[in-house]
């Protein structure tokens, strides 16, 4: 055979052909491999390692092949894989369909097209883990986002992104009818405890881990406020922790220094200046600082990598050396194989830092040649040379991979280089137990709460706001559908029955109101003022039955609201539209009483005080003031018998019969 003409084509059928191997590999065999230490062990490394590599690759067929192969490693292994799955999604499914790094279109639907198989169980594992990425928060906020276009077309990638979200959401819905409740019990933390190291006592007891990780959620949401506290103020950051008990009220070092080595989002140039301080205190949280990490069977060059991303190396030569002194005293403990002390590892590291800026520094004209390297270092190992070979490799990994001591230009997602996948690895052994998340709403309500702004499906979503006891999801929801009743809004056309009757999503949009005001009434509060007002436009048109009033919400909301639609009595005429609206919300709000006797005390004192604002207002013989009267005989009539508690204010009432103005007392009594 001939060469391909086709290059492209051939550098992608090779790896293309060995990732459709892996994939029926994972798929015919997946749940075994649990059952081999070796075959684990190289899927949880080199495997996962190289599929982040694969899907940065410009092909999309190549992407799309990678995610089948994450997503069946999902299915069958992912209580092993948690930080690696974290990984792939942060790095290389999020930069994808955000369109970071140049990636192109077709990319972007493949990432997309990802999202939602992945989404399920994130908030427990991730979200609700101190030391993890906000895993769902991001990808639901990334689907809302490209729900819809902006300044462009319908495309294809919209749609993938809103199928997404009502995935998302229907999954919630769907586990309402499963039982457990999301808890909503307010967590408050009472006095510090050590947390950053704490672990669930049982990951398969709902009762156990539902509330371990709602408060670790909690205690995560606090650490990301007090971390801008810090970025802004130091001192005043450490007092803000202090008063939410996420430190301790006397400081101690061990509980500053893992405030610094976890909490996401500090400025790393004020951690810098807090370590390298001489201070007694700094320089002791500096050694826990450092005690925090895990050096066991890394190279020195890696080791200090690791330790430099989480803070900007100072400039001054005295922290330089209290920072690398601490480094050399931990690494050393963990590492002793080749270096004699930690001395050694603290000349070495000495030497690395003045490598790496010779290397790397423009000004630098004539670069250090790697026998200048080894010469530098000769007998710093207890008087002894430490071997050739170990130290050309830190020599070539330095010259080939810069440590970065200055800020990156940064899009906002880390890249998954050979140093962080070590560390990855390392924190892989001690992390919190993967958790699985059975088909109860255990977590709904804070995942509801991150996503409802952005949803679609009307009746999913009343269902979860009024499961969750999400009352202004509900009055939100309302409040959007009225407007697209146009009932709302002066019809600027002769015939306006006609008009609403012609509008077929109008009159969609009035059955939806009207539906969730009488099956989710009793989660419905300022929502109540847009329905009446609906609610009087069909009045007004003519369009109402003659009986509109049923049993009413368990508050005086909607008492409150009709009181409002009706507006306060004038004395004086009034125009017969005006009076006629407030005759109907009159009517309305008696019937509402009456159908509530069992929820009284809720309602009297409004309208009782809406009844006396008639009485009191009206000078003549009207349609009202008869309909006040009567309606508050009515009311006395029926409650009278039963309420014994309220008898004296139901009397003390019919005392406004008492007052009405003589015209109006000859002409209705």
């Amino acid at each position: 055979m001939g060469p391909r003409a086709n290059t492209t084509a051939f550098d992608e059928d090779v790896p293309l052909f060995a990732l459709c191997l892996i994939n029926s590999a994972i798929e015919l065999g997946g749940p075994a491999v649990r059952s081999h230490p070796r075959l684990l062990s190289l899927v949880q490394d080199e495997l996962f390692q190289n599929l982040m590599i694969f899907g940065l690759s410009m092909s999309p067929v190549i992407l799309s092949t990678v995610c089948s192969i994450v997503l069946n490693l999902y299915q069958h292994l992912r209580t092993e894989l948690k930080l690696q799955l974290e990984a792939f999604l942060s790095c290389v499914v999020l930069r994808l369909a955000q369109s970071c790094y140049g990636a192109s279109y077709q990319q972007q639907e493949v990432a997309m097209e990802a999202l939602a198989e992945i989404l399920h169980g994130r908030n427990a594992n991730l979200d609700c883990d101190i030391t993890c990425t906000n895993v769902f928060e991001e990808l639901a906020n990334l689907l809302s986002k490209s729900a819809f276009p902006v300044n462009s077309l319908l495309s294809a990638m919209n749609i993938l992104a809103l199928d997404g979200l009502i995935a998302v959401i229907q999954g919630m819905a769907e586990r309402i009818s499963n039982g457990g409740r999301s808890q909503q019990n307010p967590i408050n933390l009472e006095e510090y405890a050590p947390f950053w190291m704490v672990k669930c006592e049982s990951c398969s007891d709902p009762d156990h881990w539902v509330p371990f990780v709602r408060r670790r959620k909690h205690i995560k949401r606090r650490l990301i406020i007090g971390a801008d506290h810090f970025n802004r103020d130091p001192k005043k950051g450490l007092e803000f922790l202090q008063g939410t008990y996420l430190l301790p009220e006397k400081l101690d070092p061990q509980s500053v220094a893992c405030f610094f080595r976890f909490t996401a989002g500090l400025d790393k140039n004020l951690v810098r200046d807090f370590l390298g301080n001489h201070d007694e205190f700094c320089i002791q949280v500096l050694h826990e600082f450092a005690g925090t990490f895990d050096f066991e069977d890394m190279n020195l060059d890696i080791a200090l990598r690791l330790f430099l991303e989480t803070f900007r190396l100072p400039g001054e030569s005295q922290k330089i050396a209290r920072i690398l002194e601490a480094f050399s005293e931990r690494y050393y403990e963990q590492s002793p194989q080749i270096l004699a002390n930690k001395d050694t590892a603290l000349l070495l590291s000495y030497s690395l830092i003045m490598l790496n800026t010779d290397q790397h520094n423009v000004q630098v004209k004539k670069k250090m040649t790697e026998e200048a390297f080894i010469r530098n270092n000769r007998s710093i190992s207890g008087g002894n040379d430490l071997p050739r070979e170990y130290l050309s490799e830190l020599y070539h990994s330095i010259c080939n991979n810069e440590i970065r001591t200055t800020p990156e230009q940064s899009s906002g997602f880390a890249e998954m280089n050979p140093s962080r996948w070590i560390d990855l690895m390392h924190k892989s052994k001690k992390t919190s137990p993967y958790i699985v998340c059975d088909s109860r709403a255990y977590l709904d309500h804070d995942m509801f709460a991150m996503v409802f702004d952005h949803a679609e499906h009307e009746d999913v979503y009343k269902l979860i706001s009024a499961c969750h006891h999400l009352e202004d999801v509900l009055d939100d929801l309302v409040v959007s559908l009225c407007k697209f009743t146009t009932l709302l809004n002066p019809s600027l056309v002769e015939e306006p029955v006609l008009a609403f009757g012609d509008d077929a999503k109008a009159r969609m949009a009035t059955v939806t109101v009207f539906t969730i005001a009488n099956e989710y009434s009793d989660f419905i509060r300022t929502g109540w003022r847009n329905i009446l007002d609906c609610i009087l436009r069909l009045h007004k048109l003519g369009l109402l039955p003659a009986r509109v009033a049923s049993d009413a919400v368990d508050d005086s909301d909607l008492a409150r609201a009709l009181i409002w639609a009706a507006g306060r009595p004038q004395k004086g005429s009034s125009s017969p539209e005006d009076e006629d609206i407030a005759v109907f919300c009159l009517e309305l709000l008696i019937a509402i009483t009456l159908n509530n006797r069992d929820r009284i005390r809720l309602l009297w004192q409004g309208v009782y005080e809406h009844i006396a604002s008639i009485v009191h207002s009206t000078v003549m013989p009207c349609a009202l003031i008869e309909k006040a009267i009567f309606g508050l005989l009515r009311i006395c009539l029926r409650l009278l018998p039963y309420k014994e508690n309220l008898a004296d204010e139901l009397l003390r009432s019919l005392q406004l019969v008492l007052k009405l103005d003589a015209r109006v007392a000859d002409c209705i009594l």
